[in-house]
């Protein structure tokens, strides 16, 4: 027997309808270097109405694909809007990626247009007679206004279906090639609803919700998305990630809630505690892309903001696990438990699926309606990242019966040392425990009695000695996890989505 309810495609039509319509005077700003720039949600829908006819204009249709290039701002949340809209495809390429790289995901996602910033452009000009599918490039600062202006707003119901492509995102690559994850509506809005749940990232109308990570990172974690839902206020940085900056904005729009990597976090660190900006409307900072040091958690909870950290990747929309326990003087210590949406498991080397005891480790899979079922054109066979249905993810893990998650490591990011295994996050969050110690990455590197030993990166504040840290860890880490190697560095190598870079620091210093 089927339900009698309603059969309503779960596609960007529903957000584009909502925009203007329950959100009020809620405001959508952009960080410049002069005045922010605000806008209603009701205008924003608007210029999204005139950007999805100047695409129609463009020729841009079903499938097309059309990439991005360009910061946190106006145009790329309108493009966000339209392009999906329009049932054509968003493809956000990575800001930071070489221009080997744009050019490598360019012409493998086939893209048609290419929408960039002015400061951004100067990049692709080496590879621009390497692009073989781009048509037009359109330079946002100096072309997009008009093109506005020449465009009748489209209106219309969105055509595609709720199974169609939405969006087109890559992983960082740091094995071979970048893969392709193909998003579509039905998984983009589930993700977003999903997002708006008070265990999960709480956004509502309440808030004024700030995402740093970039609209290439997942589609900024696609808080954007939950945002236009809801009638949040939100906040794009604009043309900066640097710390005053943010800082301004944070104070100028009151943020409530902050979206990125730990890194941002560590980085704004003086800024909170100083007298320069008042940051006191913040009270929660969103972290994933890393497992976040337990001191960084317990110094931000000392100035009454507290964290909320999530586990993902990008095969997954980025969200999978959240966690705002606390824990004994240090807050939230873990990965948290699978968002609504999320199924877990745990999987030993035989492939049997292992007890949730809080004991055991094995890698963590997934599977929902966010979570995808292949890559999108690999270049090189990739069926060994899923099992029977399931995504694998490479990350270790242990789950306590009660379905909280804490990862143990990255598998590749283990330390074998004289057959006996390290794990490099927990070293890490040691490490990062001294009062000297602002940030700590851990690798393996060869050694001739043991197979692998750890090697520690750390940024200090204050000098430090091995033997003061090694001291120090001795009461934290069995002894013969310390390192022997300590390297103090200015900065510790990261990707282009602010992770530590692991593979570059094993070739810098193995």
């Amino acid at each position: 027997m089927r339900g009698l309810m309603q059969d309503v495609p779960l596609t960007m039509e529903l957000v584009r309808r909502r925009l203007g319509r329950h959100s009020g005077p809620r405001a959508v700003v952009t960080g410049t270097e002069g005045e922010p720039r605000r806008s209603t949600w009701a205008e924003t829908g608007e210029r999204s109405a005139r950007l999805r006819g100047a695409l129609a204009q463009m020729r841009i249709g079903a499938g097309d694909r059309v990439a991005t290039f360009a910061r946190n701002h106006h145009p790329h949340l309108e493009l966000m809007l339209a392009v999906p809209a329009a049932d054509a495809v968003l493809n956000p390429v990575n800001t930071r990626l070489t221009p080997d790289q744009v050019a490598w995901i360019l012409n493998h996602s086939m893209a048609r247009v290419l929408f960039a910033d002015a400061g951004l452009i100067g990049l692709l000009d080496p590879v621009r007679d390497q692009l073989e599918y781009v048509e037009r490039v359109v330079v946002i600062d100096d072309e997009y206004e008009q093109l506005l202006a020449d465009a009748e707003p489209d209106h219309s119901p969105v055509a595609a279906g709720e199974d169609d492509a939405l969006a087109l995102c890559y992983t960082s690559g740091t094995a071979g090639d970048p893969k392709g994850v193909l998003f579509s509506h039905r998984s983009t809005i589930l993700h977003a609803l999903s997002l708006t749940m008070a265990d999960s990232h709480a956004v509502s109308r309440a808030h004024t919700v700030m995402p740093i990570t970039a609209v290439c990172h997942v589609l900024a974690w696609s808080l954007p998305y939950a945002a236009a839902l809801t009638g949040a206020d939100l906040v794009l940085q604009g043309p900066s990630n640097e710390p005053r900056h943010l800082a301004k904005l944070i104070e100028s729009e009151r943020v409530t809630t902050g979206a990125a990597v730990p890194t941002v976090w560590l980085d704004m660190e003086a800024l909170f505690d100083g007298d320069e900006f008042d940051l006191s409307s913040m009270r929660e900072l969103l972290i994933g892309g890393m497992p976040v040091p337990k001191p960084l958690i317990r110094r931000y909870r000392e100035r009454g903001i507290t964290i909320a950290q999530g586990w993902g990747m990008t095969e997954m929309s980025p969200s999978g696990t959240m966690s705002r326990e606390t824990g004994e003087g240090e807050g939230a210590s873990n990965q948290g438990t699978a968002m609504a949406l999320v199924e877990l498991r745990l999987v030993g080397d035989d492939g049997a699926e292992l007890d949730w005891d809080g004991a055991t480790v094995g890698e963590l899979e997934v599977r929902g309606p966010c979570v995808i079922a292949e890559y999108y054109e690999p270049t090189q066979d990739a069926s060994d990242r899923f099992r029977d249905g399931w995504l694998r993810t490479g990350d270790l893990a242990r789950i306590d019966p009660d379905g909280t998650v804490e990862i143990v490591d990255r598998a590749k990011d283990l330390v074998k040392s004289g057959g006996e295994w390290i794990s490099s996050v927990e070293l890490e969050s040691a490490i990062a425990a001294h009062p000297a110690v602002q940030e700590a990455a851990v690798v393996a590197v060869p050694d001739e009695k043991w197979g692998e030993r750890p090697l520690a990166l750390v940024v200090a504040g204050t000098a430090l000695e091995q033997a003061e840290l090694a001291g120090f860890l001795e009461e934290r880490v069995a002894r013969w996890w310390i390192p022997e190697r300590l390297e103090l560095v200015d900065e510790i190598p990261k990707t282009s989505v602010g992770k530590y870079d692991k593979r570059r620091i094993r070739e810098l210093y193995a």
